[in-house]
C-alpha cells in the first residue's frame, strides 16, 4: 500500500473471530468519534469512522454482519444507522463498504437504503459480481 502511496490507515477493533474493516489514504487520517452500535459481536470491529481534516471529509467504512442468532439485532442495527443519518446530514460524509443491502429489494436493510435515498443520500446502484 505505501508503495501506491496510501501512507496512512486506520483498522478497526480487533474482537476475536470477527472481520475487520481498514481504510486506507494518500493524505493523513485522524481516528473519528462514531463508534457502532454494539448489537453482536461483529458491529464493533466492522465498523470505523476517520476524518480526512484536509478535505473537511468523514469517512465511515463498514461491512454489515449476518446477524444469524441474534434475534431483533438486525432491525436494531439498521434503525441505528437511519438514525444516525439524520444526524450526519449537515456532515461532508462518505459511508462505504459491504452493506449486504439492496434498496430495491424488501430486506431490512434494503428498505432503509430506499428511505434514505428518498430522504436526500446518495445511494449508488448495487453491485453485484458475476
Amino acid at each position: 500500500m505505501a508503495e501506491l502511496g496510501y501512507s496512512a490507515f486506520r483498522i478497526s477493533d480487533y474482537v476475536p473471530g470477527q472481520n475487520r474493516v481498514v481504510i486506507s489514504s494518500r493524505v493523513p487520517i485522524e481516528p473519528g468519534g462514531v463508534q457502532a452500535i454494539d448489537c453482536t459481536p461483529a458491529t464493533r470491529p466492522n465498523f470505523l469512522h476517520v476524518q480526512l481534516q484536509s478535505h473537511s471529509l468523514d469517512v465511515i467504512g463498514m461491512r454489515v454482519p449476518m446477524f444469524n442468532g441474534y434475534p431483533g439485532a438486525e432491525k436494531e442495527y439498521w434503525a441505528w444507522i437511519e438514525a444516525k443519518a439524520a444526524e450526519w446530514s449537515s456532515r461532508r460524509l462518505v459511508l462505504i463498504g459491504d452493506l449486504n443491502a439492496d434498496p430495491k429489494k424488501g430486506s431490512v436493510g434494503g428498505r432503509c437504503l430506499g428511505r434514505l435515498a428518498r430522504n436526500g443520500c446518495d445511494v449508488p446502484p448495487v453491485l453485484s459480481s458475476v
